[in-house]
């Protein structure tokens, strides 16, 4: 897990457009390359977010732009990695570093722009055991899936656990062919 906190913004395009203006952020980049950008204020929920599976591509915005002004001037190519964040630059509003992140399936693409750093830390997490469920909760979703033909003869079970933000589901089919869930609101995801 890499953790970035950062002065930073965030244009999304793909299915729809949006946009974080400049503020400090929250940065989560997980194993499976899924980007996070958290607030402190507000929702658990991230305010921008790219699932995997996408590619992160980070970008160094001096060296591109040295390659370019050198390229311009000496007329060859220039190894990208050889400049670096002097003060001048960031304090001409240069930013240190975009991270371009892109759907390996689809169009979406979202692009944060880190304009200062303050952190920039990895952890390696181990193997996740995963939540366990209390015995009420755990009984209760084994009750209803046992008992699905309650809701109507002929009803068959689709899937026991649907997780979503808010529940975790019970997914059936009733005899007329209709999709009914059941939802248990007591779940939580941590």
């Amino acid at each position: 897990m890499r953790v970035i906190v950062a002065d930073c913004s965030a244009e999304y395009s793909g299915r729809l457009n949006a946009s974080l203006p400049l503020a400090k952020r929250v940065l989560l980049i997980k194993a499976d390359s899924s980007l996070l950008i958290f607030s402190e204020l507000g929702s658990y929920k991230p305010l921008n977010w790219m699932t995997a599976p996408c590619t992160i591509r980070e970008i160094d915005p001096a060296a591109k732009s040295a390659q370019h002004s050198r390229e311009s001037v000496a007329g060859g190519a220039v190894d990208g990695d050889s400049a670096t964040h002097s003060p001048e630059s960031v304090a001409a509003g240069e930013p240190e570093k975009v991270l371009r992140v892109s759907a390996d399936k689809g169009s979406d693409i979202l692009e944060v722009t880190l304009q200062h750093i303050y952190s920039d830390q990895t952890y390696d997490l181990g193997e996740d055991p995963g939540l366990i469920k209390d015995g009420v909760e755990e009984h209760l979703q084994r009750y209803l899936a046992e008992q699905i033909e309650r809701i109507g003869k002929g009803s068959k079970l689709v899937r026991r656990e649907y997780p979503t933000p808010l529940a975790q589901w019970i997914y059936g089919r009733e005899c007329r062919r209709r999709h009914v869930g059941f939802g248990n609101s007591t779940s939580r995801r941590h």
